[in-house]
C-alpha cells in the first residue's frame, strides 16, 4: 500500500496524508482531489443507470449512401418502419460513390451497396 501512496504522492506533488495527533489526516490537496474524484465516479455511476434507449424518444440524423438498388428495395421499408418506431429520426440518402471514403470520413452512416469479396 505504501507504494501506491508514495506513486500517488509523486504524481500529485503533494504528501497527500500527514501525521497528526489524530492519526494521517489528508491534506488540502488530497481533500480536494478526494471531492472531484466522488464527484466523477457519480457521474460514471449514472453512466450505467441511464435508461433503456427508446426509438420512439430517439432523435437525430443518419445519412445513407446507397445504389439504385438499396434505394428502391431496402430503404423504403427501412423508412417505414423508422417512421412506426422512431418518428423522431430522419434519413438522408446519398447517391452511391465508389469505395468507402464518406463512411471512413464519417461523412455517412452506413453504406447500401454490392459486397466486394476480399478474400
Amino acid at each position: 500500500m505504501s507504494r501506491a501512496v508514495d506513486r500517488l504522492q509523486s504524481m500529485f506533488n503533494d504528501e497527500l496524508l500527514v501525521r497528526t495527533a489524530k492519526g494521517y489526516e489528508p491534506t488540502h490537496r488530497a481533500s480536494t482531489i478526494y471531492a472531484k474524484l466522488q464527484e466523477l465516479l457519480l457521474s460514471i455511476e449514472a453512466l450505467f443507470l441511464e435508461t433503456e434507449f427508446d426509438p420512439a424518444q430517439a432523435t437525430g440524423l443518419f445519412r445513407i449512401e446507397s445504389t439504385d438498388w438499396g434505394a428502391t428495395v431496402i430503404l423504403p421499408q427501412l423508412i417505414r418502419k423508422l417512421a412506426e418506431c422512431a418518428p423522431g429520426i430522419r434519413v438522408d440518402i446519398v447517391p452511391r460513390a465508389t469505395g468507402f471514403e464518406r463512411l471512413e470520413t464519417n461523412d455517412v452512416d452506413l453504406v447500401l451497396g454490392p459486397m466486394i469479396s476480399i478474400f
